[in-house]
């Protein structure tokens, strides 16, 4: 059996003139979200390796299916968190829990402690990259329900969103 090479995408902001990592950007992907998976095993060693060092960590975990990465933790519900961990916090940071129905947040980015946080607006990123990937003329809303189903709150919530959008 010949095992693939897993490759995590990821963002590494690189001090210019110092050339050291000040910031990684994680962007959860499915095997990152399966217990006992390769993925998971890799996610998390590059976890630790990050808090470990002088670098901020950042996790955005927009995936609704899979093993939570923070497990045991008492959030109140949601379906996506995203957490910011900057050097010198304890490990946990300062952790989103997000809802369907709410706007995915602007998120500050730490940098060096000479700058200024970037802000990253998540909700915005997303809306860019549906567009431009054309998921309006892919999916149809109208017919296809969620493979993952949704809580019976969110899901009057996205009945009444598309019947209001998706009539327009």
């Amino acid at each position: 059996m010949i095992e693939e090479e897993i490759h995590e995408c990821r963002i590494v902001i690189v001090d210019g003139v110092g050339r050291q990592v000040v910031t990684v950007i994680e962007v959860l992907s499915p095997t990152s979200k399966i217990v006992g998976s390769r993925g998971r095993a890799s996610n998390e060693a590059k976890r630790q390796d990050v808090l470990q060092s002088p670098a901020h960590l950042v996790e955005i975990d927009l995936l609704r299916d899979g093993e939570p990465i923070y497990t045991g933790e008492r959030f109140p519900p949601h379906e996506y968190l995203v957490h910011v961990s900057q050097r010198g916090q304890p490990p946990k940071g300062i952790l989103w829990p997000i809802l369907v129905c709410q706007r995915l947040p602007v998120i500050k980015i730490p940098l060096l402690p000479i700058d200024a946080d970037a802000e990253l607006d998540l909700g915005d990123i997303l809306n860019y990259a549906y567009d431009r990937a054309g998921y309006d003329l892919i999916v149809d809303y109208h017919h296809l329900p969620p493979r993952i189903p949704l809580s019976p709150p969110t899901d009057r919530w996205v009945s009444e969103w598309l019947a209001d959008h998706l009539s327009k």
